[in-house]
């Protein structure tokens, strides 16, 4: 019910499709526009997904019946409407599972976890995790998409053209402009000489001019980040964010914080912490910074980003590690199958 985790969701659909493994993506009518293009070009290459969609309850709680998204959301006080509303879907899908062939089949409790980062960013959390618990590190996932048109029209639809930005790109000098997703809007900074420039998609977030990201520290964008083998600008504003920032900075050592200390209650923007402009352009200058300290970062960032790309070829560790997961589901399954088989006889 949020872009930066219906992406991901379908990018995993995608990838666990092109290894014939049936998926099925359930989600509202106003998200399942924003994939569609996505996943019928999959459909179309023979892959065994399906989309299927579901009326979100908005109005049975005061909502606009378009409002499916939670950045549809605007007013503080809708956001609780918006939770109760989504939870409202539960039956509703536990009766299309009923009615799906194959029959979806899960455990009651976690069996482990799929996770969109991969093994050479964070081997050391990964390892402790799995002695507790399965998980398969199947990602940067974003990287899964190699036709251009998917990864232009990823995701909602942009605001600006696509090509119009790319062409603008190609008449820049290499590193010479920050990205910025979403609705973050960056003015040119008294005394720096780069500009901010409010960018979507993957392509801009790896062409040469981009020489740096500002991210928010949502883990969508700051393992595309990460992928694209650029340093970070940070701004986290809430939840898991501030721990991503530490990873980016403080493990990685491939960003610049901007200094937050403060988090912003959810749909409450008054109560977060207040960005001054020169901490904007201290973040920028030091990132773009071409003396040591700026080229260990840079050369860092662009090793982790080629440490991704390997990853998701054939043979890398997230390419292995879907295969076991895919193996593992099997297993399961049929051990499931032949429990109840058992239990009824």
């Amino acid at each position: 019910m949020a872009q930066g985790h219906l992406l991901p969701m379908v990018d995993i659909g995608r990838l666990l499709a092109q290894r014939d493994t049936v998926v099925t993506i359930v989600t509202t009518p106003q998200n399942a526009g924003r994939v569609r293009k996505s996943i019928d070009r999959v459909i179309d290459s023979g892959c065994p997904i399906r989309l299927v969609q579901l009326q979100f309850p908005g109005a049975e709680v005061g909502l606009s019946d378009v409002v499916q998204n939670i950045d549809m959301v605007y007013a503080t006080e809708d956001f609780n409407k918006f939770f109760t509303a989504a939870n409202k879907m539960e039956e509703a899908v536990e009766k299309l599972f009923e009615k799906l062939t194959p029959r979806p089949k899960a455990d009651r409790a976690s069996y482990g976890v799929v996770i969109n980062s991969f093994e050479e960013l964070e081997s050391a959390y990964v390892d402790e995790y799995r002695k507790v618990k399965k998980a398969w590190c199947i990602g940067p996932v974003s990287l899964s998409h190699k036709d251009e048109s998917d990864k232009a029209e990823r995701g909602n639809k942009a605001s600006i053209n696509e090509k119009q930005c790319l062409r603008w790109l190609d008449s820049q000098e290499p590193n010479c402009h920050l990205r910025m997703p979403g609705k973050y809007q960056l003015r040119k900074v008294p005394g720096a000489d780069r500009v901010g420039f409010g960018l979507r998609g993957i392509e801009q977030a790896v062409h040469l001019a981009i020489g740096g990201f500002l991210t928010h520290c949502g883990w969508n964008s700051t393992i595309e980040g990460i992928s694209a083998g650029v340093p970070l600008i940070t701004f986290p504003l809430f939840a898991d964010q501030f721990c991503n920032e530490k990873l980016v900075v403080q493990i990685l050592k491939t960003g610049v914080s901007l200094g937050v200390d403060k988090p912003t209650m959810f749909g409450d923007e008054k109560s977060g912490f207040l960005l001054k402009k020169e901490q904007v352009q201290n973040a920028i200058q030091q990132l773009m910074d071409e003396g040591d300290e700026g080229i260990e970062r840079r050369k860092r960032a662009k090793e982790f980003g080629e440490k991704a790309e390997r990853a998701v070829e054939v043979g890398g560790s997230s390419y292995l590690n879907m295969t076991l997961l895919i193996q593992d589901i099997i297993q399961r399954s049929r051990k499931m199958y032949s429990d109840l088989i058992s239990h009824e006889n």
